[in-house]
């Protein structure tokens, strides 16, 4: 089945230890389902790329059960050794509104629209 005619569903999880492996896990039981499932996170650089090797995950549908499910990164518009983003967890959290407003519709759309 082409990902095109699946129902799309889109995760967003804040890139924090404990939180990617669970929605991961969702995405996964979502596709198996027959869905297609697009898991967004900001910057690759926070999930382990052992996590996208082992689970068999990149940036195309991956086939999982009758569905799919792919990784979709966006920038959070900072600099990867910004202090900020370690610090202060409140303006990470108003940054990564800020920049989803305007990166996470863009992945929605992507091959789909």
């Amino acid at each position: 089945m082409s990902s095109k005619s699946l129902i799309h569903v889109f995760l967003v999880t804040f890139p924090s230890q404990g939180l990617v492996n669970p929605l991961l896990r969702l995405g996964k039981h979502l596709a198996f389902k027959g869905l297609l499932v697009t898991l967004s996170a900001p910057q690759p650089q926070f999930i382990s790329l052992n996590l996208c090797k082992a689970n068999d995950i990149s940036d195309q549908p991956t086939p999982v059960g009758d569905g799919m499910i792919r990784f979709a990164f966006f920038d959070d518009g900072w600099d990867v050794n910004d202090p900020k983003r370690f610090i202060d967890a409140d303006l990470y959290v108003a940054q990564l509104e800020l920049v989803g407003k305007h990166e996470l519709p863009q992945k929605t759309c992507r091959g789909r629209c």
